[in-house]
């Protein structure tokens, strides 16, 4: 009786969470939208966004086992679908991370571990990015328009170095001394798990690369779906 309430309750949940979405939306206008689209396009897209989410299954599964997390691959698949599901209901992503987390801690896993695995998965990604604008940014200065919005990238830029460096290095004899701080324990464990990685050239080059997928594939969904609702716009520009 009691499981049953359970689920009774989650499915409330989730109906409640899935009308609020949708109470924002124009039901009539998005259905106009979609009977007009481009089917082969949708279906893209849709293939897309499968491939979407095998990547950031895959992508999170490899930092677990790089921390020494080793969660079958259904469990990493059905945790992060829980997740998704949290980030489309929810006003930001952080809904969706938190879950995750929760869950991976019910399956087990140490808290601060969970909290390290998704806040690395999410770094991972912002690395990435880091990285591509770096190699891109003089293309994108020169496309930039004003002094203001070029000094701005390289500012960004700068910063994304700087806390890349600082998430390798903040583990040292100096820091450990304020260990008895919480945000400072927070911040060594999260240097002593990225530090983790780096060390497995394997595990971290492959969850690089799958990143570079995951933007790769994201701006496929929305260049699919710009095609589906009759626009022209090139993959790259």
């Amino acid at each position: 009786m009691r499981n049953l309430l359970l689920t009774l309750l989650k499915l409330a949940v989730s109906v409640a969470l899935i009308a609020w979405a949708l109470s924002g939306i124009e039901i009539n206008e998005v259905v106009s939208k979609i009977l007009d689209a481009r089917i082969a396009w949708l279906v893209t897209a849709a293939l897309f966004f499968a491939l979407l989410v095998g990547l950031g299954t895959t992508r999170w599964h490899l930092v677990l086992r790089g921390i020494g997390v080793r969660l079958p691959a259904a469990t990493t698949l059905r945790l992060f679908f829980v997740g998704m599901f949290f980030n489309q209901t929810l006003p930001s992503s952080i809904g969706g991370d938190a879950t995750r987390v929760f869950y991976l801690w019910r399956a087990g896993t140490p808290m601060q571990t969970s909290v390290n695995s998704v806040l690395l998965d999410r770094i991972f990604g912002l690395v990435i990015l880091i990285l591509v604008t770096s190699a891109l940014a003089p293309m994108l200065v020169a496309r930039l328009d004003g002094s203001v919005a070029a000094t701005g990238l390289i500012l960004v830029l700068v910063a994304g170095w700087t806390a890349m460096v600082l998430l390798l290095v903040v583990d040292n004899r100096i820091v450990r001394r304020l260990v008895h701080f919480r945000l400072i324990s927070i911040g060594l464990s999260i240097s002593r798990d990225a530090r983790s990685l780096v060390r497995q050239p394997a595990i971290s080059g492959s969850t690089l690369l799958v990143s570079l997928a995951i933007h790769t594939v994201t701006v496929g969904i929305v260049w699919c779906l710009d095609h589906a609702l009759g626009g022209n716009a090139g993959f790259l520009i």
